[in-house]
């Protein structure tokens, strides 16, 4: 009941904010957008397909038919011609999903402030970290949209800033910020078994060479992803580091390791990311860009050892106008690659072994938030993949050695506008409960999996999306997804949309 008189509520609010900003001549955008929708979901197997919940931000119910009711409503910047040098917004998104169970789930929840080129926001809001097409990719490495956005207040430069003295030839952005992740369990220690406090740091700052009239522009930056917290409680009572030197660790990366500990530290927390790199032209109707990111986790993108793993994109855009009732707007291919990990044998040996991306050894449920990847999604944990598959039980991914090929395209054909997705993928498991060889603690170490060996599965999950607009503002969207193969649990899905927007 306390979440059916939410969710009036929030449609209360968005009914009473549906005032909108009038546009003037110099086409300012609306102040005010709220939207309301009314969603149907329909799956086989009890199952709902990868591209129907992957990078959803965790709003979508992970099994069996359901039904939502969605309310948003958010406050945009004032443009009116010219940026305000002091500004405001906020955003809401709320949604409550019958199913199985009922859950209201806030996907956003945020207020933002502007002071020239800085931003400072402060709540839960939709955000994606990394250098990838942001409408098709199958995610970010980094932060794709997969879970539910964490709690937080960040420091950010959100758009490109053109360095004056530089002549607008160098531009950057970037943001920094702190995260509450609430009681995250723990497999270490006196404590295994318990839950700890946790946090999450995010930083990123990417760089543009290249004027933003020039037909060629090339891009770099770096994400740095943390969850950490409670390290005391869980390292015992030889950890000497305050809050701040700890905080001052995460955020730089700098090693501890003090004698009398129960282990070596090499960092505090479990650091992530990915190094991206990328290259723009544009002709007169056409935009190229690709993109490479260079996964890093525990240090072996330092010797190289990793290199190879990465995920390499090409995104075409369509600058042309036509009248046609087709036009295609956009392809995107993509190829996700995670098997090496500076684990095979043809790699240098490096002091840290092998990666192991998103698991981890002190934090149970690794690099992950409210049950979901924080991610790229093709990276499988055990709740999601097929239950007869093997896993070590330290592992909350099962499946993290991925070669993966994408295809998507995004257009309008008559008066709908669609979006298909398209993945096949080989997946190899998880080191741990691999037969090969790889590098462990300065040694080859080989044995058989004590819970099995992962075969090599393929998967391919399918994804088609399409709406179109109605009458009295209405919007149609119809979706239509499947999984065929040996990682998930096959399954054909479905869903109904209606909305409106103010």
């Amino acid at each position: 009941m306390r979440q059916f008189l939410l969710l009036l509520l929030s449609i209360s609010c968005t009914a009473a904010f549906s005032q909108r900003y009038q546009e003037d001549t110099a086409g300012a955008r609306k102040l005010y957008n709220a939207e309301l929708s009314l969603a149907a979901f329909a799956t086989s197997n009890d199952q709902v397909p990868f591209w129907m919940r992957a990078n959803q931000f965790g709003s979508i119910p992970l099994d069996g038919t359901s039904a939502s009711v969605i309310g948003k409503l958010s406050k945009s910047y004032n443009y009116d011609g010219t940026k305000r040098l002091l500004d405001w917004g906020f955003g809401l998104d709320l949604r409550l999903n019958a199913g199985k169970d009922f859950e209201f789930i806030p996907v956003e929840a945020y207020v933002k402030g502007r002071l020239g080129i800085f931003q400072l926001k402060a709540g839960r809001s939709k955000d994606i970290s990394g250098l990838v097409d942001s409408t098709l990719s199958t995610g970010s490495y980094a932060i794709s949209g997969n879970a539910l956005g964490i709690p937080k207040v960040e420091l950010s430069v959100p758009e490109f800033w053109n360095v004056p003295f530089l002549g607008k030839v160098v531009a950057f952005k970037g943001s920094f910020s702190h995260g509450w992740m609430g009681d995250s369990p723990i497999q270490y220690g006196e404590f295994n078994g318990s839950s700890v406090e946790t946090y999450f740091h995010n930083a990123s700052l990417h760089g543009r060479f290249g004027k933003v009239e020039w037909p060629v522009k090339f891009y770099g930056g770096i994400n740095h992803e943390v969850i950490w917290g409670s390290d005391k409680l869980i390292f015992g009572d030889q950890y000497s580091l305050s809050g701040a030197d700890a905080f001052w660790h995460v955020i730089t990366g700098k090693k501890y390791v003090k004698d009398g500990l129960k282990r070596d530290i090499s960092k505090i927390g479990n650091h992530l990311g990915a190094i991206d790199l990328g290259l723009e032209l544009e002709t007169e109707n056409l935009k190229f860009f690709g993109y490479r990111q260079q996964f890093y986790d525990k240090g072996a993108l330092a010797y190289l050892a990793n290199a190879e793993d990465g995920l390499t994109g090409l995104s075409i855009t369509n600058k042309r106008k036509s009248d046609s009732p087709w036009q295609w707007q956009k392809f995107l291919l993509e190829v996700f690659y995670s098997k090496g990990q500076a684990g095979e044998a043809n790699v240098k040996e490096t002091p840290s072994g092998v990666e192991y991306y998103y698991n981890h050894a002190v934090y149970t449920e690794g690099y992950s938030y409210r049950g979901l990847g924080l991610g790229n999604p093709l990276v499988t944990s055990a709740k999601l993949a097929r239950r007869d598959l093997p896993n070590d039980p330290i592992n909350y991914f099962i499946n993290n050695r991925v070669v993966a090929f994408h295809l998507g395209t995004q257009g309008v054909l008559q008066n709908w506008s669609y979006q298909i997705k398209l993945t096949y993928s080989q997946n190899y498991g998880e080191y741990r409960a691999s037969d090969i060889p790889y590098w462990y603690n300065g040694n080859r170490y080989e044995r058989v999996p004590e819970y099995g060996i992962f075969p090599k599965v393929n998967q391919f999950s399918g994804f088609l999306e399409a709406s179109r607009p109605l009458k009295n503002g209405l919007f149609l969207g119809v979706t239509l997804a499947g999984d065929q193969g040996k990682l998930l649990y096959n399954s054909f899905g479905g869903s109904v949309k209606v909305f409106k927007r103010w």
